[in-house]
């Protein structure tokens, strides 16, 4: 049975210490790029909705954090993007490193960007 969490902080109260850094760094990051967004969870992981509509998500696994969906990029976004993809619309940052915070506010930025059309 999959644990059901109704708002972020339960969801923080269920993760390692380190999966609640991270997390808490993203949604920071999440919310300085798009200071209008709201907190939510959608299929039991965190995330960011704007205007209603779901943003960003990101979940803290056992060895990373994930983040979702995957903007559409250039080329030196894809680049700075590549050692994090691992599918069309994940990207994957290992626990044991430090967060690249700017590169996921790029990434939140651009979803932004491409949410207002």
């Amino acid at each position: 049975m999959t644990r059901r969490f109704d708002n972020i902080d339960e969801y923080l109260a269920a993760c390692t210490p380190t999966g609640r850094s991270a997390i808490e760094q993203i949604r920071a990051v999440a919310h300085r790029a798009v200071p209008e967004g709201t907190d939510t969870i959608s299929y039991q992981i965190p995330g960011i909705r704007r205007n209603g509509k779901l943003l960003v998500s990101f979940g803290a696994w056992k060895h990373h954090v994930g983040l979702y969906p995957v903007p559409a990029t250039d080329d030196e976004l894809a680049a700075a993007l590549a050692p994090y993809r691992t599918e069309t619309s994940t990207l994957r940052f290992p626990l044991d490193e430090s967060l690249p915070l700017e590169l996921i506010e790029r990434v939140v930025t651009q979803l932004a960007r491409e949410q207002t059309g």
